[in-house]
């Protein structure tokens, strides 16, 4: 069982609730000083919707609030449209995920991600640190988590699934806290997890988009008149 100050339970029907995650995580501040009134805020997520639009969600309510997001993923994947096209900065990382059914691909990835590495390092020489960092999940987080815990930059991991994703389970040790949608995940953290780690289940983020939409919405963006029965039946 998890010792109990490591384990909180966040009620999951109030969204402002998974974006205390932040507020939490911020007040750390990057040099354990005084935490600026605006975060410079690094999100890593890619590959699928599923880990993109919660990464999403958050990145909107930390806008709202006046902090800045940066987002970091592949180039060739679904984050290189959903990001820009949501108005966020995109920062592009090169790195490949490895067949566990053929081994030897694993040396290329390690080496794609310390390359991945070494390119972030020079970026935030350059522009700055990071206040903040958060994984939403997929190899495209290791980069920069890994970095982040080198520059001493805290920095927070969500995992969505009940069934939590390798590159969240490697970067949980380092983590301030770790994020969970589903109580279930929680047996994926054990002996994983550090001593300051904060264990919470929060729930999915999700985008307003979804929360706030409508019926009359929807059906005038797919010009369905209302009224009209859009049930089909097959054969």
């Amino acid at each position: 069982m998890w010792p109990a100050q490591r384990v909180v339970n966040v009620p999951c029907e109030d969204r402002k609730d998974v974006y205390s995650i932040l507020g939490r995580i911020g007040r750390l501040g990057k040099d354990g000083g005084d935490v600026p009134k605006t975060l410079e805020v690094a999100i890593a997520a890619g590959g699928t919707a599923g880990h993109i639009n919660p990464a999403l969600a958050l990145a909107e309510e930390l806008r709202d609030r006046g902090h800045h997001v940066t987002f970091y993923g592949q180039p060739n994947r679904l984050e290189s449209t959903l990001v820009p096209d949501a108005g966020y900065d995109f920062k592009t990382i090169h790195v490949t995920g490895f067949d566990r059914t053929r081994p030897w691909t694993f040396v290329s990835a390690v080496v794609r991600m310390w390359r991945a590495e070494r390119e972030l390092g020079r970026l935030f020489a350059d522009e700055g640190d990071p206040d903040v960092a958060v994984g939403f999940g997929a190899y495209v987080e290791m980069p920069l988590l890994r970095l982040c815990h080198k520059r001493t930059i805290p920095y927070v991991i969500h995992e969505q699934n009940s069934v939590a994703g390798l590159a969240n389970r490697t970067c949980a040790h380092d983590a301030a806290s770790v994020c969970l949608s589903q109580p279930d995940a929680r047996s994926a953290f054990e002996g994983r997890i550090g001593d300051s780690t904060i264990l919470m289940v929060t729930g999915n983020p999700v985008r307003r988009q979804v929360t706030q939409a409508s019926r009359e919405a929807g059906r005038a963006a797919l010009g369905v008149a209302l009224g009209r029965d859009t049930s089909t039946t097959r054969l």
